[in-house]
This record gives structure tokens, C-alpha cells and sequence, in this order.
């Protein structure tokens, strides 16, 4: 039986076309994918927003009110310590001195407002807090608060917060969680950056949480 040449000629160049045309579609594909997530290096982005609660806090001057109108406006990044801390709230507070001035150089990127709620409103006055947080940046901003408003407001962002028994001179330690909460500009809580609170990681992830190119 002879085979008809033309013919399988002609199914060999129809095969290779529609062959190639996959290939063409499978390319293109490809290169449409969507991008891959961005790569946090010490974050954790929340699905949903976080909502603070409408608590009051203060600040210097008399300026108080609602925490999620008070905080409300710009980014921020929020870290919870007390102005008693010996060594890891003012690590942490240095190391956003620095975060703040390398953001500062970063065009395209929304600058956050850095801001210390305390955690030991007893001692700490909002003067007391706003003052010992300009200490370490003029630009940044300390709040206080009674201290069922801060119970409220940490166990909504999750932190957790144990404090001691004062001693024979009144003095006591505050252990808490150390991490910097990212608040979008409604003043929702968007993400937390953990250990290790690195200069390079903090600005690499806040970049990414509040939509700047990394």
C-alpha cells in the first residue's frame, strides 16, 4: 500500500503549526502570570484589618481623645513599651530613630509617624510618655491612657502585658510583647514586624505592607 505523500506532508506541517501555536499560548501565559507575593522577612500581614478600639489616649499638651481618631491620618509605625524600660524599649525606640531618618530618603514611600503607647499608664502621664519619646526623634509621638483603656487596647492588637508587684520603693517591672504594629492612615491595624527588629528588616517590610515598591 503506498501512502500518499502530499497528504502526509501536509499533517506533518498541520501537527507542528498547532504544536507551535501551544507554545505561543503556553508563552504568553507565562509571561502574564501574576507576580509572586512579596517575601516578608519579619512580618505578618493580617487578612482583615484590625479595628482599635474607641478608646481614650492622650498626649502632650492636653490633646486627647478617641485612639482611632487620635492615630488616625497618616501611617504609622506603634510600638508598646514604657518609659521605665531598662534596656529593650529604648533598643527598640533607637533602632526606629534610625528606621525613620533611612525612610525619610526613600522617595515614593509614605512616611509613618513612629509612636510609643505606654503600657504602664501609672507612672506614665501623656507628658511623661510624649516627652521621653522626643527624646529619641522630635517627629515622634507618645501616647497614655487609664489603664483599663491600654488593657482594652493591647488585647485587641495582641499584646500581651504583665505587670509586676511594686516593691518597697514603689518600683516594678512591665513584661510585654516586643514588636512594632503597622497602622494604615483609618488607623486599622494591617501587620505586626517581629524579631529580629533590624533597621534593614523594618523598613524592608513596612515598605511592603503600606504599598511601596521594595
Amino acid at each position: 500500500m503506498q501512502t500518499n505523500a502530499p497528504l502526509s506532508r501536509v499533517l506533518t506541517v498541520a501537527v507542528l503549526a498547532v504544536a507551535v501555536g501551544l507554545g505561543v499560548v503556553a508563552a504568553r501565559r507565562w509571561l502574564q502570570a501574576p507576580p509572586p507575593p512579596p517575601e516578608f522577612r519579619s512580618a505578618a500581614v493580617y487578612a482583615e484589618p484590625r479595628v482599635l478600639p474607641n478608646v481614650e489616649l492622650a498626649t502632650a499638651g492636653g490633646r486627647q481623645g478617641p485612639a482611632t481618631t487620635l492615630l488616625q491620618g497618616r501611617w504609622r509605625l506603634v510600638f508598646f513599651g514604657f518609659t521605665h524600660c531598662p534596656a529593650v524599649c529604648p533598643g527598640a525606640m533607637t533602632t526606629l530613630d534610625h528606621v525613620a531618618r533611612e525612610l525619610a530618603q526613600t522617595p515614593g514611600t509614605p512616611q509613618p509617624i513612629i509612636t510609643l503607647i505606654s503600657v504602664d499608664p501609672r507612672r506614665d502621664t501623656p507628658e511623661v510618655v510624649a516627652n521621653y519619646a522626643r527624646h529619641f526623634n522630635p517627629a515622634f509621638e507618645g501616647y497614655s491612657g487609664t489603664e483599663a483603656a491600654i488593657d482594652e487596647l493591647v488585647g485587641v492588637v495582641g499584646i500581651a502585658v504583665m505587670r509586676g508587684t511594686p516593691d518597697a520603693n514603689g518600683d516594678y517591672m512591665v513584661d510585654h510583647t516586643s514588636a512594632v504594629f503597622v497602622l494604615d492612615p483609618q488607623s486599622r491595624v494591617r501587620g505586626i514586624l517581629t524579631s529580629p527588629l533590624t533597621v534593614a528588616n523594618l523598613v524592608h517590610d513596612y515598605r511592603l505592607v503600606a504599598g511601596a515598591k521594595p
